[in-house]
């Protein structure tokens, strides 16, 4: 058992100072998308500064001031950066459920759906083969901060929620044929 186990085993130690990759997803990596190549997908984010040890295994790291994660991570997590320091703290990606969300570059259409809105999203580092239609509520709940454009939801003459919305529609009643007599 003991040689088995120490053929995956690595140990790792890091210096208060020293600069560390984050794997902020334990199970695999897995965007808002199901039809984007997952396996080109970073798996490290990064590098943070290592500012203390905590216990022997965890370590605290320099995270962005905004950032919405402890900043407490056990050493499996984390990977020896090599080469010069970086001057700025790197950003985190937009994180939901723990997995780390593809950024959203442009929106390019909208669309009624029932009594919501539909949007198609283009992602930064995909193709426009790859945009794909996200739910408007959905997407405002990952991405606060992006700016929606005003002239996806309007028409000239008025907005498109008043031209779709608050509608009923009904069809129409199916015209009975005339009984043919038997003879």
């Amino acid at each position: 058992m003991k040689v088995s186990y120490d053929k995956k085993h690595r140990e790792v130690e890091f210096e208060v100072g020293e600069w560390a990759w984050l794997r902020l997803h334990q199970r695999q990596a897995a965007g808002i998308t199901s039809g984007g190549n997952q396996k080109l997908a970073p798996r490290y984010y990064g590098p943070y500064k290592v500012l203390e040890k905590v216990g022997n295994l965890a370590y605290r790291l320099l995270l962005p001031p905004k950032a919405r994660i402890h900043d407490v991570f056990h050493v499996i997590f984390l990977k020896k950066f090599q080469g010069d320091p970086p001057t700025d703290i790197v950003p985190l990606p937009v994180i939901a459920h723990g997995r780390a969300l593809p950024e959203p570059a442009t929106i390019s259409r909208a669309k009624p759906n029932g009594d919501s809105w539909n949007i198609l999203v283009q992602w930064v580092g995909r193709g426009p083969a790859e945009a794909t239609w996200e739910s408007l509520e959905s997407f405002k709940e990952r991405y606060p901060d992006f700016q929606l454009e005003d002239k996806l939801f309007s028409q000239e003459g008025g907005s498109v929620v008043n031209n779709f919305f608050g509608k009923k529609f009904q069809c129409r009643q199916k015209k009975s044929m005339p009984n043919v007599a038997q003879g």
